[in-house]
């Protein structure tokens, strides 16, 4: 068996660095693992090996250190308890940063601020490839900003003749260097900076060079000095062809104005007079093209009444983008086929999005401005009025609320290429189907319009869960601004419905839920409108989510009551403002009335806050007790070890948190993902070379461990073992959307579908490709997965990465589960992606995952809490961080390189709230092999569960014999009701040392336990049914 030693080294101080070269694939190491190309796996072909926790492990005694490798570096970081982090932030492969964040301890020595520039730079120089930056850096202007602020712009000289385009500046707070950015070149390798050619002679030569293009035109020095114009200016530089820092060359930059309408540049050879490059400077109107840009015209919509059309013209033909709103930036660069910050309505050509991978969008073009099918100018008119009415009424730029595009897709069909009777929001773009036979034609309602991109407002603000009570909620406010946006009425969808399935002539109807006859049964738009009326509905695709459609009447009702007392401009202020501040994702119908209340308290007064509390009281939502936040589960107690992968991911070692070591490359073989381990870290799970599952077995008193190899086939690419050891997640070689939850007692298993749920009852959109990272909660009943998706448009695809929860197993009835989804983030940014997400270790409500911008390339690691929606920057990374919570959740560690080049682990305090960094981070473990995907883990056992406040410990009922006992345990436990129970056995530090689950009847219920294995000692019996418990202590000889 092998010794275990401990091994200490020092932290060295380093830079933190940014390297782009990795932003254009999240998951470059994904291609490890080539994807299937025969036919695609099944759970009917693949088998598992069965595995119960608790068999004996082998004699294997730990291996020793082995294989060593090394990564180009793209990130550093600092040593702990240095206060000056510097940040580089590359944004081509000229090898010069383009920004330089912080401010270096030898620019902290300064007070002076030129002092303290001169000295960051000559800190930073071998960064910038600067060799004397006192010399090659002037600062020719100093501005005042905001808040502290004051802008030094520094131009770049060489022998102190200008180097073309090198520019920095930088920027200090309250004296503090905060931000270096701009562009600059290497210190020039040019031997001559003495021009041949004489400035006039320069001036000469382009005035030659311009009479080929344009005719000169003599002008008097009066007319030049009106105009502002010289005929001529030269000026000597050095000059990099297409910005290649490796080239440089002395170059006469002569501005010539023939006449007053052309302005040219020459970059002549200094040398030799070639010219080198030349250029255009004075912007043109062109009147010969058509004009292109927004345009105005009208048409009628499915109403039949004429309404403005804003489209956007391009070379006389109209697309139907709308860029007449504030959001649009006419600034930047607009491009057809993917227009920012504007309102775009597109057609689906009667395609379904439902399922469907090959889901494409066609552009509706027009040649006349004044020309629309009747549904697309119905679409369009819907988007912009939404738009209208979030940016009047509430000052919400769109409806993300960051000026982001407004879509709209008509004509889509549904699954059998029949109209589809829905209409719907799937978190980035609005869906109209045709009608069917249930609906006219969906655009015709501009309140159905309302409600579906409202859910986009939702899902950006509160972000209320779409499941019971709160995905009520979610679709009452829904009702609520739709029935505002179109506020001539309080009914939903009275423009679309047929008589023949809603007989009230209207969806929904918030003045009275019941919506006609009083009978849910034989009326389709039946809500209720009490507490007393209340569904509850399974939270099943079948029980609408727990009723969320049904449910919304309920909160819809008092909203409406409230409004006819106070004013819908009064309530609707109270209501926004309680969505954007107050409620919270899992926020309950109750969490609704406080929130309204406070929301009215601040923004009105008493008589309108007893106005919203009668509303909430005629409901029956009453009383004063909101959501209270889970419980944190108590703190596993046992040994906190640290496993990681090495660089070229062939091998795992442990390491105890002081960073010493425990056991080097103690597996060998591959490692194609991050491993999983149970909470108690008896049982781990991981992907070998070879592609199969293979399960460690650890025994901690003795060092030793066990392998399993669980797969009969090697097709696997991730795996993920639940807290408890019970259940596997995974995924196959096919990188499809399909999740595989394997129970280890018998190797049964059932397959999921991954989608991307929509507000639609029913509905989701297949455009999921496929998953990566798997995690399972802390009560076994959730797999939360990062996946990446894919939204089709007019010029081809967009992929993003975004993370998802789904139910796969169910603890109440201890079987599998529906296979629920729902997604942390909604209305994500085109270009961001999140993924990589880890559970804390005790607060089940706390996660950190990885976030990339691939508009400014940048990768940060963030922690977020799902109950408030606050998400904290953790670590502006270089790549992928894979974080991992302590086990006291008191800190947050990350991959990351140290100056060298290795990879190791770095880490970050956090606050009391779990995703507050509270320290720079420094380098937490380190190896001579690199070590990668750091897993925290303590080698005790506790409980699982975090509701255990609502158990009642039982008096009576449970008698056990004999005690002390020897084998069998025999009970008599008297049972009030048919139901699950579960008995466990702890030992005298509170390891359950024995547990299992029966299905028992009422009444008088005799049960034997096999003890015999138990060593002797004091323990604790613990049985639960339901909310009773009945605790007693036992002796083992």
């Amino acid at each position: 068996m092998k010794t275990i030693t401990t091994s200490y080294w020092s932290l060295i101080v380093l830079f933190l660095l940014i390297n782009s070269s990795v932003f254009a694939q999240f998951k470059p190491y994904l291609e490890n693992i080539k994807k299937n190309e025969g036919p695609p796996h099944s759970l009917e072909t693949l088998s598992f090996r069965p595995f119960e926790p608790g068999l004996p492990v082998a004699s294997r005694p730990f291996a020793s250190p082995g294989y060593s490798y090394r990564n180009i570096p793209k990130m550093m970081l600092t040593k702990g308890n240095t206060v000056n982090t510097i940040r580089l932030q590359y944004a081509d492969r000229s090898g010069i940063p383009a920004a330089i964040y912080g401010e270096t301890a030898e620019a902290a020595a300064y007070t002076d601020p030129e002092e303290k520039i001169f000295a960051q730079l000559q800190a930073l120089k071998k960064y910038l490839q600067i060799e004397d930056p006192d010399e090659e850096f002037h600062i020719s202007k100093i501005s005042e900003g905001a808040n502290g602020y004051t802008h030094y712009l520094l131009r770049q000289f060489y022998r102190d003749v200008p180097v073309y385009g090198g520019e920095l500046t930088v920027h200090l707070q309250n004296g503090v260097i905060q931000m270096l950015n701009g562009r600059s070149f290497p210190t020039p390798k040019i031997s001559r900076v003495i021009a041949a050619m004489s400035k006039e002679n320069a001036e000469q030569r382009a005035m030659t060079e311009v009479q080929k293009i344009s005719t000169v035109q003599e002008m008097s020095a009066s007319t030049r000095e009106i105009l502002g114009l010289d005929q001529s200016s030269a000026e000597l530089i050095l000059y990099h062809p297409a910005q290649q820092a490796d080239q440089v060359r002395l170059v006469w930059r002569v501005e010539v104005v023939p006449n007053i309408h052309h302005r040219e540049v020459y970059f002549l050879d200094a040398h030799t007079g070639d010219v080198i490059f030349q250029q255009n400077v004075l912007c043109k109107a062109h009147a010969d093209l058509p004009p292109t840009g927004p345009a105005t015209g009208s048409a009628s919509d499915l109403l039949g009444q004429n309404r403005t059309v804003h489209s956007y013209e391009i070379d006389g033909t109209f697309a139907l983008i709308d860029a007449s709103r504030p959001m649009f930036n006419p600034n930047i660069s607009f491009d057809p086929g993917d227009p920012a910050n504007v309102i775009w309505t597109l057609d689906a050509e009667d395609e379904t999005p439902i399922e469907n991978d090959d889901f494409s969008v066609a552009q509706i073009l027009s040649d006349n401005k004044n020309v629309w099918p009747a549904n697309a100018v119905s679409a369009h008119y819907n988007a912009g009025q939404a738009y209208e009415y979030y940016r009047t009424t509430f000052g919400r730029n769109s409806i993300n609320g960051r000026g982001g595009t407004i879509v709209s897709i008509i004509n889509v069909a549904d699954e059998d290429g029949s109209g589809l009777a829905n209409a719907f929001w799937s978190g980035s773009a609005m869906f109209y189907g045709n009608g069917g036979n249930v609906f006219d034609e969906l655009p015709k309602a501009l309140d159905v319009a309302g409600h579906e991109m409202s859910h986009g407002v939702v899902q950006t603000t509160a972000n209320l869960e779409y499941l019971s009570q709160s995905g009520a909620l979610n679709e009452s406010f829904a009702d609520i601004f739709g029935a505002m946006i179109d506020r001539d009425n309080w009914q939903i969808g009275e423009d679309v419905v047929k008589t023949n399935f809603f007989p009230s002539g209207a969806l929904r109807d918030m003045s009275d839920p019941h919506n006609g006859p009083n009978n849910p049964n034989t009326n389709n738009g039946w809500q209720p409108a009490h507490m007393n009326e209340y569904q509850n509905l399974p939270e099943t695709e079948d029980g609408d989510n727990g009723g969320v459609h049904v449910n919304s009447g309920i909160p819809n009702r008092a909203y409406y009551l409230f409004a006819t007392e106070v004013g819908k401009d009064v309530a609707e202020q109270v209501y926004y403002n309680a969505l954007a501040n107050y409620l919270t994702r899992f926020s309950q119908f109750i969490d609704l009335r406080i929130a309204v209340l406070a929301s009215a308290a601040e923004k009105y007064n008493n008589t309108v806050v007893a106005a919203a509390a009668a509303a909430f009281d005629q409901v029956g939502i009453v009383g004063d007790q909101g959501t209270e936040q889970p419980d944190d589960l108590e703190v596993n107690e046992g040994t906190e070890l640290v496993l990681t992968t090495n660089t070229g991911k062939t091998a795992l070692s442990l390491f105890n948190t002081d960073g010493s070591t425990l056991a080097e490359s103690f597996l060998t073989g591959g490692v194609a993902n991050k491993p999983s381990i149970s909470d108690d870290g008896t049982l781990m799970i991981y992907i070998d070379g070879d592609q199969h599952i293979q399960l460690i077995s650890f025994n901690w008193s003795t060092s030793q461990y066990g392998i399993t190899q669980l797969s009969n086939e090697g097709v696997w690419r991730t795996a993920a073992i639940s807290k408890d050891g019970q259940l596997l997640a995974a995924l196959t070689d096919d990188y499809d959307d399909q999740l595989y939850i394997i129970r280890l007692a018998d190797g049964m298993g059932v397959r999921y579908t991954l989608t991307n749920p929509t507000t639609a009852e029913g509905v989701s959109t297949g455009t999921v490709s496929y998953a990566d990272v798997l995690e399972w909660s802390l009560d076994g009943q959730y797999v939360m997965y990062d996946a990446l998706s894919s939204i089709s448009k007019v010029d081809g695809t967009i992929e993003f990465w975004d993370i998802g929860i789904i139910e796969v197993w169910d603890n109440q009835s201890d079987d599998f589960g529906s296979g629920y989804i729902t997604k942390l983030f909604t209305g994500l940014e085109e270009g961001i992606s999140v993924g990589n997400p880890t559970f804390a270790k005790n607060s089940p409500y706390i996660i950190a995952f990885d976030f990339l911008d691939d508009n400014q390339g940048t990768y940060t690691v963030k922690a977020g809490d799902v109950l408030t929606g606050k998400v904290k920057d953790i670590f502006e990374a270089g790549d992928l961080g894979f974080p991992n919570f302590t086990v006291q959740d008191d800190a947050l560690s990350f991959d990351a390189y140290d100056q060298d080049g290795n990879r190791v682990l770095g880490i970050t305090d956090l606050a009391n709230d779990k995703i507050t960094p509270t320290s720079n981070a420094f380098i937490y473990i380190s190896s001579d092999n690199g070590v990668r995907w750091g897993l925290n883990f303590a080698t005790g056992e506790r409980n699982l569960t975090t509701d255990t406040k609502d158990l009642v410990l039982q008096a009576e009922g449970l008698k056990l014999y004999p005690n002390p006992v020897r084998e069998q345990l025999q009970m008599e436990l008297e049972l009030p009701a048919s139901d699950q129970v579960l008995i466990q056995v702890f030992d005298q530090l509170g390891h359950n040392v024995y547990s299992e689950q029966q299905s028992l009847g009422s009444g008088l219920q005799k049960i034997s336990l096999d003890l015999g294995n138990l060593s002797g000692g004091t323990y604790v019996l613990d049985i639960r049914q339901g909310n009773r418990q009945w605790i007693q202590r036992m002796v083992k000889l």
